[in-house]
């Protein structure tokens, strides 16, 4: 049983208006959503496949986050600093190093 003024969630009391019951238990502040088992806030994170990755200024790069206009996708999942290539599986900065590979 909980205070007046709050409500239950599971074996948990909650705010109403300031938190929200997701399910199982598990409370969150109000706007925000469940990702498996955890509270996430989209525009803030993502939820793929139930696991929270990468904040809101980051994109997926293959399985890792990468920061736009500072670090670049390569096509094979590769992050690389801005301006730099692949050689082989290996970013590196042409006019700076050469490439052997």
């Amino acid at each position: 049983m909980c205070p007046l003024g709050l409500s239950l969630c599971g074996n948990k009391c909650y705010k109403h208006g300031l938190q929200t019951c997701l399910g199982n238990g598990i409370v969150c502040t109000s706007g925000d959503y469940l990702c498996g088992k955890q509270c996430f806030r989209p525009g803030l994170q993502k939820c793929i496949g139930g696991e929270l990755v990468c904040p809101s200024d980051n994109s997926l790069c293959g399985d890792k986050c990468y920061r736009h206009g500072i670090q670049t996708c390569l096509g094979n999942g590769t992050v690389c600093l801005s301006g730099e290539s692949l050689c082989g599986d290996k970013c590196y900065r042409p006019g700076l190093q050469k490439c052997n590979g």
